[in-house]
C-alpha cells in the first residue's frame, strides 16, 4: 500500500461501512466554482469536450463553427475540461472582492468606501488535498502568494485567493473510537447537519458557525484542540501530519502545535481528524440572569466547583446581553429576555439594564440526565 494511502485509510477496527455512506458522498456547500459558459469561451476551452463514449478517451470539437468540429482529437487529452485548473478558476472582480478582505472594522469601512488597495489577482478552488499540494508547489516554484480564502498581501508578487468551499466532504467516521476525517473546507452548520444524519455530533459551536469552515476553527478558535486529533497540513516545503492517528503521543512535541493559531500563515490546511460524540437525545435551553457580571463569575466557578455544570454555558456583560439578537428557529432556544422577563428583573428584582449581565445554559443527554 502506499505511503500516502496508508496514512490516510481509517484506523483498525473501523473497517465496518454503515448503510449512510451516502452522506460521505454528497456534495454539499458552494457551487459558485463551477466556470459557466461565459467563463469557458473567455478561457479558450468553449469549443472542447469530452466524447460522448467515455471509453474512447478522446476529445472532439463541438459545434459547426471550425473545421475541426467533430474531430477526435487524443493528443489534447490531458488539457480536457474535466480536468483542467482553468475550469475552476475565476477573475471576475466580484469574486476576487469578496475573497479580498476579511471581517475587521477597518476592512468593512475600506468595503463601504471601496478603497481597496490590492485585491487577489485570481480565485482558484481545488477539490482535495493532492490538489492543493500541486498548487502549493506550482505557486513555491512561480513565486506565487497563496492565501487561503481571503485578503491580499502588500507584497507586488502575483497574489491566488485559495477557496476551499468545494473540499467539504466527510471522508471516514471511526464508529468504535469516535473520531471522524474531514475535509477542511466544510462549513461549520453543514459539518454538523451532515454529522446529525449519521447520529453524531462535534460539540463544537462558535458564534460563526454558519459561515466559518472547519479549517478556520483550528486556526483562529480557541478550545478546539481539545477536539483535534489530527491534521494534514501542506506548506512550500512538503507536507506535514503524523504518521498515525491516535489520540495521543507520549513521545515527542506534537507537530500540531506548529500550527495552531496561524491563520493559516504557515501552510494551507486539507485535511481534520476529530473527536465526534453521539447525538444526545434530549436538548433543552435556560438563562440566569446577574445583577452585575461579577455575580455571573461567581456563580459559573460555583459551578465548576460543585461539578454540576451544564453541557454549555455561557457568560455575557452586560453590551453583549443587551445587543438584539437574530429570531431563533421555532425549534431553537427562546429569547433571552423577553418583555414580560425584562419587566420582572428591573422592576420587582432591582437590577439595572445598563448592569445585568446573563448567562445561557445547555442542558444535553438523557431525558433523565437533563431532568436532574
Amino acid at each position: 500500500m502506499p505511503d500516502e494511502q496508508q496514512k490516510r485509510r481509517k484506523p483498525s477496527g473501523s473497517d465496518k461501512e454503515t448503510a449512510k455512506d451516502s452522506v460521505f458522498k454528497r456534495p454539499f456547500g458552494h457551487t459558485e466554482a463551477q466556470a459557466g459558459p461565459a467563463e469557458m469561451e473567455r478561457l479558450g476551452l468553449s469549443g472542447l469536450a469530452v466524447c460522448g463514449h467515455q471509453s474512447a478517451n478522446a476529445l472532439t470539437f463541438t459545434g459547426q463553427r471550425y473545421q475541426l468540429s467533430g474531430s477526435e482529437m487524443p493528443a489534447l487529452i490531458s488539457c480536457r475540461p474535466s480536468g483542467n485548473w482553468a475550469c475552476r478558476t475565476r477573475t471576475p472582480g466580484r469574486d476576487r472582492l469578496f475573497r479580498g478582505h476579511g471581517h475587521t472594522l477597518e476592512e468593512m469601512f475600506t468595503l463601504r468606501e471601496g478603497m481597496f488597495p490590492r485585491l487577489p489577482d485570481l480565485v482558484v478552488w481545488p477539490t482535495s488535498h493532492r490538489e492543493v499540494v500541486e498548487l502549493v508547489n506550482l505557486a513555491n516554484r512561480c513565486g506565487v502568494v497563496l492565501i487561503p480564502f481571503g485578503g491580499a498581501p502588500p507584497s507586488p508578487a502575483p497574489c491566488f485567493s485559495l477557496d476551499t468551499s468545494q473540499m467539504n466532504r466527510i471522508l471516514w467516521l471511526d464508529e468504535r473510537n469516535l473520531i471522524g476525517r474531514f475535509e477542511a473546507g466544510i462549513i461549520g452548520q453543514d459539518l454538523e447537519a451532515r454529522l446529525a444524519e449519521l447520529g453524531y455530533c462535534i460539540g463544537h459551536e462558535p458564534d460563526s458557525l454558519e459561515f466559518s469552515s472547519l479549517g478556520g476553527w483550528k486556526n483562529v478558535y480557541g478550545n478546539i484542540e481539545d477536539l483535534l486529533v489530527h491534521v494534514t497540513f501542506v506548506t512550500p516545503t512538503g507536507v506535514i501530519e503524523k504518521s498515525c492517528a491516535a489520540p495521543r503521543v507520549s513521545v515527542g512535541p506534537d507537530v500540531h502545535h506548529s500550527s495552531w493559531a496561524r491563520r493559516a500563515s504557515l501552510g494551507v490546511v486539507t485535511e481534520v481528524t476529530l473527536k465526534i460524540r453521539p447525538l444526545p437525545q434530549t436538548r433543552r435551553y435556560g438563562s440566569l440572569v446577574f445583577a452585575d457580571f461579577a455575580s455571573g463569575v461567581r456563580c459559573l466557578r460555583e459551578l465548576a466547583l460543585r461539578r454540576c455544570a451544564p453541557a454549555s454555558v455561557r457568560l455575557m456583560d452586560n453590551e453583549h446581553s443587551a445587543r438584539p439578537a437574530p429570531a431563533p428557529p421555532p425549534a431553537g432556544p427562546r429569547p433571552l429576555l423577553t418583555p414580560s422577563s425584562a419587566s420582572n428583573v428591573t422592576r420587582v428584582r432591582g437590577f439595572k439594564p445598563d448592569e445585568l449581565a446573563v448567562a445561557t445554559l445547555l442542558y444535553e443527554g438523557t431525558p433523565e440526565e437533563v431532568a436532574q
